[in-house]
């Protein structure tokens, strides 16, 4: 944790712009090696890949928000439809 702080301090103050992106990589060695030493790396490479899929997936609904929204309304109508067909089928 002493090492993590040094790390930081030396960011700020002489890297500033690469702040942000230090400070995520410096955290991401710090859940590595805190989970190696604990024996539950397969856990945290568990959770990472769940968290980096459910951003991934915000992602994709942010991009194609529109599409999405079209496609539930035609398969609405598509449902409303056969429905219908069916009703008057009987």
């Amino acid at each position: 944790v002493g090492l993590m702080l040094l790390v930081v301090i030396f960011l700020a103050y002489f890297l500033p712009g690469y702040l942000a992106g230090g400070l995520a990589a410096i955290i991401a060695l710090f859940a590595f090696i805190e989970a190696s030493i604990r024996g539950r790396l397969d856990q945290l490479i568990t959770s990472v890949t769940f968290a980096l899929t459910l951003i991934a997936a915000l992602v994709l609904l942010y991009q194609f928000y529109w599409e999405i929204i079209v496609l539930v309304v035609l398969a609405a109508g598509v449902y409303i439809l056969f429905d219908n067909l069916r009703e008057l089928i009987r």
